[in-house]
């Protein structure tokens, strides 16, 4: 106080009565004269040990928060009402490409949007800047996204959103479903060729207990026994 010439706060512990130690936190006034000289100080020592144990509670909440979020398999971003990233956790990196250094407090629609999609997002941004609200909020959507490459891929967003200090976020999970998709893709691919490869069977089919009873009719013209007993199912003898 007398180097400074100004109150000071200052964190310390000390020993109660009932020789229990507490945080406190120590509060030095300094006391001047008329001509501005320091002739006195007061201490004030406030018991800081609920406010301790708060910023104790979130830190353990926040450590717990990172450990599920750095152990997802997806990824999730949180991303400010200037649209730049505050959160990027481990999958985030691995999707897109990008370490949380490189991209925390950057742009994310400049760097994930393709650039055939970006108006629409800069339009539904500026609704959600006002309001928190926007057609993709409370949704999971499917969507083209960009990794670091420059390599596009299909992603799958769940967007909610959160107000702080009056400040809108949007928390959006991302899954890379490329791999889906293409499996998707291919199953329905196998299943036109076995539909197609269905219709010619039964068409074959159709043919030959045609061709069978033809050559039965023929047979009865000539005197002969049919040849082939045809029934509903399908042929025989």
């Amino acid at each position: 106080v007398l180097k400074e010439k100004k109150q000071i706060h200052t964190e310390t512990v000390r020993r109660r009565m009932d020789e229990k130690l507490i945080p406190c936190l120590h509060v030095a006034t300094p006391i001047k004269d008329a001509d501005g000289r320091i002739v006195g100080i007061i201490e004030d020592f406030r018991d800081i040990t609920e406010q301790k144990k708060i910023e104790q509670a979130l830190i353990e909440n926040e450590e717990k928060f990172r450990a599920i979020s750095d152990s997802a398999y997806d990824a999730i971003i949180m991303m400010d009402d200037n649209g730049n990233v505050s959160y990027w956790n481990k999958a985030a990196e691995k999707v897109f490409g990008y370490k949380a250094s490189e991209i925390l407090g950057k742009n994310l629609h400049y760097l994930f949007t393709p650039s055939k999609y970006q108006k629409e997002h800069e339009k539904g941004f500026t609704i959600f800047k006002k309001t928190g609200k926007g057609n993709a909020v409370g949704k999971t959507l499917e969507l083209t996204a960009l990794r670091k490459s420059g390599r596009e891929f299909i992603a799958e967003l769940s967007l909610s959103t959160v107000k702080l200090n009056d400040r809108w976020y949007a928390i959006g999970i991302v899954r890379d479903i490329s791999e889906r998709k293409a499996i998707e893709e291919e199953l329905k691919e196998k299943l036109k060729e076995l539909e197609t490869f269905y219709k010619v069977a039964v068409d074959r089919e159709l043919r030959m207990i045609e061709l069978k009873r033809e050559v039965n009719e023929l047979c009865k013209k000539c005197g002969e026994k049919p040849r082939y007993a045809i029934d509903k199912i399908g042929t025989g003898g």
